[in-house]
C-alpha cells in the first residue's frame, strides 16, 4: 500500500507528511491535525524503524479520524478503540484483495 502525499475528502485537500521529531514529542506514530488539514506520520520512533504495515495502519487510523471529524461524528471520532479496530480491519481488507 502506498501512502499518498495528499488526498481530498469532502472537497478538502489533506496533506500527508512524515515528521519523526513531532511524533516522538507527541508520543504518537501519527497525528490528525484538523485545522491544518494534515496527517503527520512517523517512519522511525526514537530512532527505531517502524514496520511498513504499522505505518499503513496508522495512516488509515488518522484518515478515519479526519473523515469522522468532517462528518461531525465526534463521539465515534473520540473512540480510539473503534478507530483503531476500523483501521486494522480496513488495512487487512485492502492488503488481502485479489
Amino acid at each position: 500500500m502506498e501512502i499518498p502525499k495528499e488526498f481530498t475528502i469532502f472537497g478538502t485537500t489533506i496533506t500527508v507528511e512524515f515528521d519523526n521529531d513531532k511524533g516522538d514529542r507527541e508520543r504518537a506514530y501519527g497525528l490528525a491535525e484538523y485545522k491544518q488539514n494534515k496527517i503527520i506520520l512517523q517512519n522511525k520512533s526514537d530512532g527505531d524503524v517502524i514496520k511498513d504495515s504499522e505505518i499503513e495502519t496508522t495512516f488509515l487510523h488518522e484518515s478515519i479520524h479526519i473523515i469522522l471529524n468532517k462528518l461531525g461524528c465526534h463521539d465515534l471520532n473520540g473512540d480510539e478503540k473503534f478507530v483503531n479496530q476500523f483501521a486494522r480491519a480496513l488495512h487487512q481488507f485492502l492488503k488481502t484483495q485479489k
